[in-house]
């Protein structure tokens, strides 16, 4: 099964490494015309210059000599993937113009960096390299059209949209993403609230709930000993008890200390991040024994 995968994938690479070879467009060379072995190794160093500096179009001209019959095949084969590579990489973008009322038109000149790009608008996708370009849209009767686009390797098919207005308006451009590589639309989280504010609550919280129970502990175990230690005076064996109230009061304490610096933290996080809350309102922690609470006036 995976010799018969391999074989699948070597036919359709060689497919299409010879239908680029023989095509017209960018062919250098006469079809038919042999390619000498000097002329595949030149081509060969001037496309992966040309790749490595991202001029993708100037690549493919050199790959297409390269890849061709007539040269060794060690260097055929692998202008053959780059070849595959460079038109992977290759950006591309679909024009479209309209006019003031809304209508296609198609009588719109283009230039990219100063330079022809097309004469007639036709819907068809164009390549060219990566990068940042300066488009700019003619068309008779109306303003022409500045745009500057920055075009990622890879994204096919990007739409670019002109709209020619009424004679002697200046006419607007606008960009899209590829359709295969929309950006994320999800909107970001605009509340503005730190971290530290759920940290900090989150803290106190836990210190009010220790604190609660440790402090509800140590208070019944002193209960406890006051009914059977009248006038202070225990017996050795309550010593334990003693030492386990003891130390239940200080946890206790010091719970609810951590829970009182939580939610100070939480509450100035909350009131540095919060720059739409009112001005004159005012917020304050509440803690206690088994509680934790927050007490504000707006």
């Amino acid at each position: 099964m995976t010799n018969h995968s391999d074989k699948v994938r070597t036919i359709t690479r060689l497919g299409t490494v010879a239908a680029l070879a023989t095509g017209l467009c960018f062919a250098p060379v006469a079809r038919g015309e042999t390619v000498s072995k000097e002329d595949c190794i030149s081509a060969h160093v001037a496309a992966q210059q040309h790749k490595n500096e991202s001029q993708l179009l100037a690549a493919k001209k050199q790959l297409i000599i390269c890849a061709q019959g007539s040269c060794p095949a060690a260097i055929r084969s692998e202008c053959g993937t780059l070849l595959e590579e460079v038109e992977t990489g290759m950006p591309s973008i679909v024009i479209t113009a309209e006019d003031g009322a809304g209508h296609d038109i198609s009588d719109v000149r283009v230039t990219l960096d100063g330079q022809p790009l097309v004469e007639t608008l036709d819907g068809k996708p164009i390549a060219f390299d990566p990068g940042a370009h300066q488009l700019r849209f003619e068309r008779q009767g109306s303003p022409p059209i500045e745009q500057e686009i920055i075009v990622q390797a890879g994204v096919k098919y990007r739409a670019v949209k002109i709209r020619f207005e009424a004679d002697g308006e200046p006419g607007v451009a606008g960009a899209t993403g590829s359709p295969t590589e929309q950006p994320d639309s999800t909107p970001a989280d605009s509340s503005g609230v730190s971290p530290l504010v759920y940290v900090g609550f989150a803290v106190a919280g836990v210190g009010a709930i220790v604190g609660g129970i440790t402090g509800g502990i140590s208070l019944s175990q002193a209960s406890d000993l006051q009914d059977d230690c009248p006038e202070n005076a225990c017996a050795m064996d309550r010593g334990e008890d003693i030492d386990s109230m003891m130390a239940l009061g200080h946890v206790s304490t010091a719970s609810f200390i951590i829970a009182g610096v939580g939610a100070g933290v939480g509450l100035v996080a909350l009131i540095v991040g919060g720059s739409d809350a009112s001005e004159t309102g005012s917020i304050r922690p509440l803690v206690g024994p088994g509680f934790l609470g927050m007490k504000g006036s707006f």
